[in-house]
């Protein structure tokens, strides 16, 4: 009887340390594929940054971006600016309720817009829209520009008899990669306008914005053969410009959520009529400026603090974490979190450098 206890009990015994060492196996296996993974995804992160600062992309959270008043009126609806950079430089950005046109005089320089970026050189052109973020890196020193900002309702306002469907609008409607452009044979012509644009500084004509307005419509229809006709622009009265300008400034101002009922009653529009301008002066809806002004708000404090995410939610006007979640994820292709551990090393270390 005693053999049989025995040997039972060496059974059970053989039986259970069999089991714990297959137990203790899987456990093994599975502790290596965790921490396999969680190199891996450490491993991708790193490479995430170190293929971010290595391709120099840009980041467009528009709580970043320099926001530009020109103050111009319908009296003064157009201003003439000129630089000249003898260093290459990094990309600055900045956005403006103005229509902004540019021409490189000498040099090379960079302009980037979102998920596009093209080289211009000296007699080539380049233009931004209503509050169209952008900006430019200098690649080729010494580089001379000159820069025409003015009014959308001057470019709205202008009509032809001659061409009653014509728009200047559309040289700042399109794609940036589908705006019109120096060809070769245009280059000296475009450098000799610009010349005389130039020389306009140092005058004290009382009709040198008139003489700049010629000039500046001189350009555009030497280049309008390149223009996308098929765009029609209302010509819409001064206080639509005007209601859309406020409507900006207010999401700026606010923190919360501003919501299209609300800045319409502001306006003294209803919801469908300022839903429509707004589109048609910037080219998207007033819900997705606001909306991508307070994501971006977000972006800039994950890195910026260490502000929990519900906190974060509170502040900038989302009804919870989890509403901030979703959106963030859907704008940004990962969740706040992920974006903090991914990004904030590296924007610190460019902090330091300034």
């Amino acid at each position: 009887m005693k053999v049989f206890w025995s040997v039972t009990f060496y059974l059970i015994f053989f039986v259970l340390m069999r089991v714990y060492v297959i137990i203790s196996c899987v456990a093994n296996i599975r502790y290596r594929i965790v921490l396999y993974i969680n190199h891996s995804y450490l491993y991708f992160c790193t490479r995430i940054n170190q293929e971010d600062k290595m391709s120099g992309k840009i980041n467009w959270d528009m709580s970043l971006i320099n926001k530009l008043r020109y103050s111009l009126t319908a009296k003064n609806p157009i201003r003439l600016l000129t630089a000249e950079y003898l260093e290459n430089q990094g990309s600055l950005l900045d956005m403006h309720y103005e229509i902004e046109f540019g021409l490189v005089l000498s040099g090379r320089m960079t302009r980037v817009y979102r998920n596009w970026r093209t080289d211009v050189t000296a007699g080539h052109v380049w233009s931004c829209g209503i509050w169209e973020p952008h900006g430019f890196s200098v690649k080729e020193t010494p580089c001379r520009a000159l820069v025409i900002i003015l009014l959308p309702q001057m470019l709205v306002s202008a009509r032809f008899a001659e061409a009653p469907e014509f728009s200047f609008m559309n040289y700042f409607t399109p794609h940036p990669s589908k705006r019109p452009n120096t060809g070769k044979l245009q280059e000296k012509e475009v450098l000799a306008i610009g010349k005389k644009i130039t020389a306009l500084q140092h005058e004290n004509d009382p009709l040198v914005s008139l003489r700049l307005k010629t000039f500046f419509f001189e350009l555009l229809l030497l280049l309008q053969k390149d223009i996308i006709p098929n765009e029609k622009h209302e010509a819409l009265p001064d206080t639509a410009y005007d209601a859309v300008r406020k409507a900006v400034e207010t999401v700026f101002e606010r923190k919360n959520l501003v919501t299209e009922i609300e800045i319409a009653k502001e306006s003294g529009m209803n919801r469908n009529s300022f839903n429509r301008i707004f589109g048609q002066i910037t080219g998207m809806s007033f819900a997705k400026f606001a909306l991508k002004y307070r994501l971006g708000n977000v972006a800039s404090m994950l890195l910026q603090t260490d502000e929990p995410v519900k906190s974060l939610a509170a502040e900038w006007g989302f009804t919870d974490a989890s509403h901030l979640y979703k959106l963030f994820r859907r704008h940004y292709g990962c969740l706040p979190l992920q974006y903090r551990n991914r990004h904030k090393t590296g924007f610190m270390a460019s902090q330091k450098q300034f």
